[in-house]
């Protein structure tokens, strides 16, 4: 008994009660290392910016802050490749044929090598035609990103195996791994006077080292094939498509604003601007602690006939309280963080920070929502979330004028979506299993 809560410990059982909430200590472990992951992610890659936008300036820094949100986009792809290798993966381990999960991994691999050259010369025929899109004095800078395209096809399944087998040890130093050498690299070719091309370089240079190191910590997997040479893709084509649809949607409603913002303001306004967005997704990457176990943890139990109600609630607690806070520092401190962070010739229009922080906290709540219906095979949100795009970029394209309009509509189409999620889980009366 603690302050009249019921406090039960089972080693045996590995569970801690508090009151009538079971918390496995396992489960607390890899969400907390999973937390530190992130964060220590998070922040390397935050120093990242920070030291390109000062080493850089605002006009030349707002080159490579639409270079890094296109490369978020394009990285929908790798998102949609993680999130269907972690489904299957956690399918299969919800149902004990964890030997088959070797097969899948060699036959995804071999088949991304022909997309990800494909993928890279595509971008390099477009190299000048987006750079005069997005106002860059070259198009060298988007030459440089299409490199990024071969990381981008093969790290997901990297992360898409270690997620789904729940190796999140693995998993979180891969990701620590990618962070470190994007700075060092970031850092590197600047001071070598390369400007802004050599710090979109850090970008496909980090991805490749972390392909390398996540390749090693599942060494065991190559090793160990059981079963059928050629894995069970039941289902394989529908959940892809509509995983695809899913997250190409949040990528743009959490992304595109940069874009946007770069494409129709001034070079310094859109740098003023690129920072203030840098700073306020911290809400959005620190919820991605949660959202890396939601997803194999829901699939394997959803896989198992299980409920995944409990785990909902808990992941929107846990964001909700974890982003929520960040945002209120951000409210009553936004001068001096931005200033902090990027420097005096940032400040302008730095009190927007808190509202774009509030934004990105909802729509950390629309992932878990898109999470949670990904891994029901549940299609209808993904409905949602289409639409709401297209309302959302009609709104920017055309009743914007400032940058303060500009956050107002993200963080209010943010509000929508995710009452829209819960909506659609009361409509079902709350025992939704899976979609049609």
């Amino acid at each position: 008994m603690r302050n009249g809560v019921p406090v039960r410990l089972g080693i045996r059982e590995g569970l801690i009660q508090f009151g009538r909430v079971n918390l496995r200590l396992e489960t607390l472990w890899q969400g907390g290392w999973m937390l530190v992951a992130t964060v220590v992610t998070g922040v390397l890659n935050y120093l990242s910016n920070v030291f390109v936008g000062r080493m850089l300036g605002p006009a030349d820094y707002s080159i490579f802050a639409s270079m890094v949100s296109l490369s978020i986009i394009f990285m929908v792809v790798s998102g949609i490749l993680q999130t269907v290798v972690t489904n299957y993966v956690a399918r299969l381990r919800g149902l004990g044929l964890t030997g088959e999960v070797g097969a899948l991994f060699v036959y995804v691999l071999k088949r991304l090598l022909p997309w990800s050259l494909g993928g890279a010369a595509a971008l390099l025929l477009l190299a000048r035609p987006l750079a005069a899109f997005l106002q860059l004095p070259s198009a060298v800078p988007v030459v440089v990103m299409s490199l990024f395209m071969i990381p981008t096809m093969f790290l997901p399944v990297v992360y898409g195996v270690q997620r789904g087998l729940q190796r999140f040890s693995a998993l979180g130093w891969t990701q620590i791994s990618t962070a470190v050498l994007r700075l060092a690299a970031a850092i590197g070719f600047i001071a070598m006077g390369l400007g802004a091309s050599g710090a979109v370089a850090s970008l496909p240079i980090s991805g490749l080292g972390a392909l390398v190191v996540g390749m090693m910590l599942l060494i065991d997997v190559f090793r160990h094939r059981e079963g059928k040479t050629t894995p069970r893709l039941e289902g394989l084509f529908s959940y892809s498509i509509n995983a695809t649809i899913a997250l190409l949607c949040f990528a743009v409603l959490t992304n595109g604003d940069v874009m946007l913002v770069k494409s129709r303001f001034a070079p310094t306004e859109a740098g003023l601007y690129s920072a203030i967005a840098v700073l306020g997704k911290t809400t959005l990457w620190i919820s991605g602690a949660v959202v890396a176990l939601l997803l194999p943890k829901a699939t394997e139990q959803h896989a198992r006939g299980q409920s995944v109600i409990g785990l909902l609630r808990k992941s929107m607690l846990a964001v909700g309280v974890l982003c929520g806070s960040i945002t209120v520092v951000f409210s009553l401190f936004p001068s001096l963080i931005v200033g902090t962070f990027f420097g005096k010739q940032y400040l302008d229009n730095a009190a927007l920070l808190g509202l774009y922080g509030l934004g990105m906290t909802l729509y950390s709540l629309v992932n878990i929502w898109l999470i949670y219906y990904l891994a029901l095979q549940e299609k209808r949100y993904t409905c949602i979330l289409l639409a709401g795009v297209m309302l959302l970029a009609t709104c920017l394209a055309l009743c914007v004028s400032n940058l303060t309009q500009v956050v107002v509509t993200l963080a209010a189409g943010g509000f929508v979506l995710c009452l829209s999620g819960e909506f659609l889980f009361l409509a079902n009366g709350g025992r939704l299993v899976k979609g049609g």
